[in-house]
């Protein structure tokens, strides 16, 4: 009788520390490896057209009528997209940070398990915090393009140029509300 309590617990554990480990391959498989992939791909193409980067440049007016949609459309759309991963990236990072500080505060001679867990959580979190914040950084950088009416290199409409003149990481932070121009 004892050594079947004994190993039901011992099994408890192992399951305990297990069910973190599979949902890291489920999130590296479903996530994370896709997202490599297809970075790679984008850096592959961007070394491919390094040499072609003068004739395939359009002006703002171009790209506009080459996009299919009006100007206010694609405010609207980036602005909404920009809110939602804002949103993702303060919640994400919100709870990442209280998850941190609950385990520094309250982790003393809790079981390993549990640790284990609750660091892996604040990893997921820090994880879901950076991906909202780099799509905040790509749709504040659209709402920029179409501020500033440039998108060439020719035009200062790159990405660095944004970085530079819109004001860099405090224009992803800060929220756009509805009254607000983005600039």
């Amino acid at each position: 009788m004892r050594n079947n309590k004994l190993f039901q617990r011992v099994r408890k554990t192992v399951i305990d520390v297990i069910n973190p480990l599979s949902d890291l391959k489920f999130i590296w498989s479903v996530g994370l490896r896709p997202g490599f992939v297809r970075l790679r791909r984008l850096l592959q193409g961007e070394q491919e057209n390094a040499g072609n980067a003068g004739s395939v440049s359009l002006s703002f007016s171009q790209a506009l009528a080459q996009s299919g949609q009006t100007e206010d459309a694609l405010i609207s759309h980036y602005r909404s997209r920009r809110a939602f991963w804002w949103w993702l990236m303060v919640l994400a990072g919100t709870l990442s940070v209280l998850r941190m500080g609950a385990l520094l505060v309250l982790g003393h001679g809790q079981p390993a398990v549990i640790i284990i867990q609750s660091f892996v959580m604040v990893i997921v979190f820090a994880a879901a915090a950076s991906v909202g914040g780099v799509k905040t950084a790509e749709a504040t950088w659209r709402l920029w393009q179409l501020a500033v009416r440039r998108v060439s290199v020719q035009e200062r409409g790159t990405f660095m140029d944004f970085w530079t003149e819109g004001g860099g990481y405090r224009s992803v932070i800060v929220p756009v509300w509805k009254g607000r121009k983005q600039s």
